[in-house]
């Protein structure tokens, strides 16, 4: 909505409802150039100059083209034939911004940086009483943002600015006025679509009245012996809240120990497979290589694999760097932080570091699961039963309430 505000402003966008004011002049139905003539001029998120022209030439155009001196057809037409009152002022322009040296260089040819003076420089000719810069310091590298921020300090002495900025820890110290919005930094869409008031769904249990007891079905059984069953669990990409919650059976410990013995677990801290075990437990989804690994592993050692909570059965709360690319992703979370060391540049990548996917996996995505038990963490004794049902044949009835999930 920011940038969308500055369209607004300038008369990019016609706004659906509602008026327009500037400098007490209602401007709700104004033409963007007849915005400009009252002296608000805009910067863009993208810098929106002419590659194919000249730095001199895109500065001319600018101005002649809002300069009442000038006719219409001479506004056109770039060079000398232009007043010279207004080449002087294009000149003192980029000087003012530091690439006077520049005049004469194809716009294409310029650095981004020197792009971003050039179109605040295109602002600046204009006269401006308000200038909006739309994140001046996008793309630009830590000497660039330096030195714009340097030409911000000047300029703000002379006109009212308003700056849509990312870094605010790099501006705080310019503005008399800070609005910081306190959103999701990416700014994502997570989900399109309509939206239902009730859950719904084809499965028995999304139709059962609450308190109503519904078995499990169609359980793979495992085949009963009088021997005590192992079992293996893991947590990947999750929070460890599962395995809390496995430990949030109390002294019921104590009895499932008499009937079950654990293998490679966080709960033992063994840390490899020592005997194949009759079931696996996994905790969270896949984010990085080392997690792939483990839960091949899993799939290898273990005769039946239950994705335990939501990270594991979709991918969970890490799930939601999703919608952001990867490099964006490493950038906001190594350099561009708000606990991020000042000029810090470096993202840390090393051979004994897994690599981070592009995406967090559900673990049916990666190998072939036999059965989930969904919750934000499931309940302990829901936890414990579902497993001993699956491997003593043990009937058990789940209640709505704890099994419903939404």
């Amino acid at each position: 909505g920011k940038s969308t505000f500055f369209n607004l402003l300038t008369g990019l966008f016609t706004p659906t409802e509602g008026q327009i004011y500037l400098f007490s002049q209602d401007v709700t139905k104004m033409r963007a150039d007849q915005r400009i003539r009252l002296g608000v001029v805009r910067t863009f998120q993208l810098v929106s100059v002419f590659g194919t022209l000249s730095v001199l030439d895109n500065l001319v155009l600018s101005a002649a083209r809002f300069d009442p001196k000038v006719s219409k057809i001479s506004r056109f037409i770039l060079g000398s034939a232009h007043p010279s009152h207004i080449v002087e002022a294009c000149i003192a322009a980029l000087e003012r911004v530091g690439i006077r040296h520049l005049a004469q260089e194809m716009t294409a040819e310029l650095s981004y940086g020197d792009k971003r003076k050039l179109e605040i420089a295109m602002g600046l000719a204009l006269k401006p009483k308000v200038l909006l810069l739309d994140e001046p310091l996008a793309g630009l590298s830590d000497g660039e943002i330096t030195e714009v921020l340097e030409l911000v300090r000047q300029v703000k002495q002379e006109l009212t600015l308003v700056i849509i900025e990312h870094k605010i820890s790099r501006i705080v110290d310019l503005v008399t006025r800070l609005s910081v919005m306190h959103i999701c930094p990416t700014g994502s869409i997570l989900v399109k679509g309509k939206t239902f008031g009730k859950p719904f769904g084809d499965r028995q249990f999304d139709f059962g009245p609450e308190g109503k007891m519904i078995p499990l079905k169609e359980v793979k059984k495992h085949k009963t012996t009088n021997k005590k069953k192992r079992i293996a669990t893991t947590s990947l990409a999750g929070c460890f809240g599962c395995h809390m919650s496995m430990l949030d059976v109390d002294l019921g410990l104590l009895d499932l120990l008499e009937v079950v013995e654990f293998n490679k677990s966080p709960i033992t801290d063994i840390k490899t497979f020592t005997e194949r075990c009759d079931i696996g437990l996994i905790e969270g989804g896949c984010c990085n290589t080392h997690n792939i690994e483990v839960l091949r592993e899993f799939r290898k050692n273990c005769d039946i694999l239950v994705s335990v909570g939501e990270c594991a059965i979709w991918g969970g709360l890490p799930a939601i760097r999703n919608t952001v690319p990867l490099e964006d992703c490493l950038k906001e979370a190594y350099l561009n932080s708000l606990t991020s060391e000042e000029g810090e540049t470096i993202i840390p990548n090393h051979e004994d570091i897994p690599k981070i996917l592009n995406k967090v996996y559900s673990n049916r995505e990666v190998v072939e699961i036999d059965y989930h038990i969904p919750g934000c963490p499931p309940n302990a004794n829901h936890i414990w039963n579902v497993v001993k049902h699956i491997l003593f044949e043990e009937e058990y009835s789940i209640a709505y309430p704890e099994f419903k999930y939404d």
